[in-house]
């Protein structure tokens, strides 16, 4: 697998979030993105609502 670095859009319940220039990394086989840690909280904390928010965040 290889680091890649490019703008994601994610839909949530018919909603568009785009990020940019988020850092994943590609399976070899699949071509299937992996998120890491800092991805995903970036994610939870522009999504969910405010109070959850406050603990993806932490």
């Amino acid at each position: 697998m290889r680091a890649v670095t490019e703008n994601v859009t994610l839909r949530v319940n018919g909603r568009g979030h785009t990020f940019e220039a988020v850092a994943h990394e590609r399976c070899a086989k699949c071509g299937e993105r992996i998120f890491g840690l800092d991805a995903s909280r970036q994610f939870d904390a522009a999504i969910l609502p405010r109070r959850r928010r406050a603990v993806a965040v932490r």
